[in-house]
């Protein structure tokens, strides 16, 4: 495979070598890069409690 001019080929190179690094890394962790990324989620949005209509905050006489 014929890439051009040396200055192409370093920066593809450094790309692969990065992408096998991450590959490596990842395989190592295994099931756990799922439960590291499950703890920083949040599970969902915070739910209002109060009624609306009787609350003392926001736009009123709309």
């Amino acid at each position: 495979m014929y890439l051009g001019h040396n200055n192409y080929v370093v920066p593809i190179v450094v790309f692969q070598h990065s992408c096998v690094f991450l590959h490596n890394l990842l395989a190592d962790l295994k099931d756990q890069w799922n439960e590291l990324h499950e703890e920083d989620e949040p599970d969902s949005a915070p739910v209002a409690e109060e009624d609306s209509e009787n609350s003392s905050n926001g736009i009123h006489g709309m």
